[in-house]
């Protein structure tokens, strides 16, 4: 099986660590596939954004201060928490999209 896009092939190591805390191969820094640290971050930033049957989706700017954090305390890479951060008013705008999207359904 060839993955269509390099990120298909690397979606096990999302949940690595910056610190090299994460599993399942203790990697660490840029041993992880970018792509697997881009995926890291926007999968906790979704997660914590979504309402699930046992909570409430999180307020985007908490969302966004606990990756900030994330960025700091080894769990993310910072110069992607940087990136990410530094493109938070765009992020909010698709943000905003799609929760009009989903109050629509």
């Amino acid at each position: 099986f060839q993955p269509r896009f390099p990120i298909a092939a690397d979606t096990d190591q999302t949940t690595e660590k910056w610190d090299g805390t994460g599993y399942p191969e203790k990697l660490k820094g840029t041993e992880i596939d970018l792509w697997a640290r881009i995926v890291a971050i926007v999968d906790v930033f979704d997660a914590l954004v979504s309402p699930r049957p046992y909570k409430r989706g999180w307020d985007f700017d908490q969302a966004m201060d606990e990756i900030k954090k994330g960025g700091k305390s080894g769990q993310f890479d910072p110069d992607l928490v940087n990136c990410f951060v530094a493109n938070k008013e765009d992020i909010r705008t698709i943000y905003n999209r799609f929760m009009t999207e989903e109050s629509h359904e």
